[in-house]
């Protein structure tokens, strides 16, 4: 499981629509950062609104379940 820092949450509605992004934010010796975003775009308007957004540390472990360097 994941790390997961800054998250705020808002509402998402039937009709909206919903775009996800990703972006590699850092790569360590045993992690990697990953900055995730979700934004919609409400039924009648053309406004994207953020509605959560978070960064996810996951990091690479072997068999033993010990951090290991992560894979290039």
């Amino acid at each position: 499981m994941p790390a997961v820092t800054n998250i705020l949450a808002v509402s998402v509605y039937m009709g909206d629509i919903v775009s996800i992004y990703a972006s590699l934010i850092r790569i360590g010796t045993t992690s990697v950062t990953v900055r995730v975003e979700a934004w919609v775009i409400r039924r009648n308007e053309t406004a994207s609104i953020l509605v959560t957004a978070g960064n996810f540390t996951y990091v690479a472990i072997d068999d033993e379940h010990r951090p290991r360097p992560v894979a290039n």
